[in-house]
């Protein structure tokens, strides 16, 4: 019986040692929970306000094409057109070249429209220089 006894009383004392212990836990497990609400809270916002800019961009719908490739300025949108021509003359130099060597076009008829495109083609190119050289654009190569 003082064999029981004294095992009692160890446990007891192992008991009592160890609720400072438990009640730290406790504590260190409280602030954690308190953190995780305030996460949880801080990502529910985030998704609500996600959930609220998507509702506004789709019932505003998908925007023009023209809206967006637009510029802050008239030249630099004078720029964006006249790289858009440029790149156009050249695609459609390819293709005149293409139904030239498919026997599609009589080569009198190609060096005539070739001779015309080019033309054309020099001029905005000389123009985007022009616009580039005029334009302070840092970190920008000339258009070639």
């Amino acid at each position: 019986m003082h064999l029981d006894a004294e095992r009692l009383r160890a446990q007891q004392t192992d008991l009592l040692a160890g609720e400072p212990a438990i009640r730290d836990e406790m504590a260190r497990l409280e602030a954690v929970g308190a953190v995780c609400r305030h996460v949880s809270s801080r990502v529910r916002s985030a998704l609500e306000q996600g959930e609220r800019t998507l509702a506004e961009l789709r019932r505003k719908g998908d925007p023009e094409v023209d809206e967006l490739v637009c510029s802050t300025s008239i030249v630099h949108n004078q720029l964006i057109n006249l790289v858009a021509d440029d790149n156009a003359i050249e695609d459609t130099m390819y293709h005149l070249h293409r139904a030239l060597n498919g026997g599609r076009m009589d080569l009198e008829r190609f060096l005539r429209t070739i001779r015309v495109l080019a033309e054309e083609q020099f001029m905005k190119r000389a123009l985007i220089e022009k616009i580039q050289q005029g334009i302070p654009m840092e970190g920008t190569l000339p258009y070639s």
